[in-house]
């Protein structure tokens, strides 16, 4: 695949998989790099390294947040999100309600993605383990009770 001159996206490009694929996908000389992760810290300690190996007509764009989540909890601590009702209730209803407009314009993922429209996506993210601490039948168990 050329992506020489594309725009990429790497979800969990501080990750150990995730920031090797950054750092080989620097070498086919694309237009921009978006390298995501979890913390801010991380998202900027990623493109502070890749920017040393970078050519110079590379742009690296850190994106931090969880991206599983609505964007008005993306920087929550997951103990946040599974103790904080409406936070639970959300989780539930995006992950076991049919997809609707609703769902897909509060989404994180949804929204970075738009925002950025990279031309390439490359997920590093261990996604079933993200969804799995999400913990969305514990919550729905909990919001159903109530």
């Amino acid at each position: 695949m050329d992506i020489r001159g594309k725009k990429i996206m790497v979800l969990g490009g501080f990750g150990e998989v995730g920031f090797a694929i950054c750092r080989e996908l620097l070498h086919q000389n694309p237009r921009e790099l978006v390298v995501t992760s979890l913390k801010k810290e991380e998202a900027l300690t990623a493109v502070k390294r890749l920017r040393k190996e970078a050519p110079k007509s590379v742009k690296l764009t850190p994106i931090h947040g969880n991206l599983f989540v609505r964007w008005s909890m993306k920087n929550a601590s997951r103990e946040e999100v599974l103790s904080t009702p409406e936070y639970q209730r959300w989780l539930a209803e995006d992950a076991l309600e049919e997809l609707s407009e609703t769902i897909l314009a509060a989404s994180t993922l949804y929204r970075v993605i738009s925002e950025q429209a990279p031309e390439i996506i490359v997920d590093c993210i261990n996604t079933a383990t993200a969804l799995a601490y999400q913990n969305v039948y514990q919550s729905y168990k909990e919001i159903s009770n109530t």
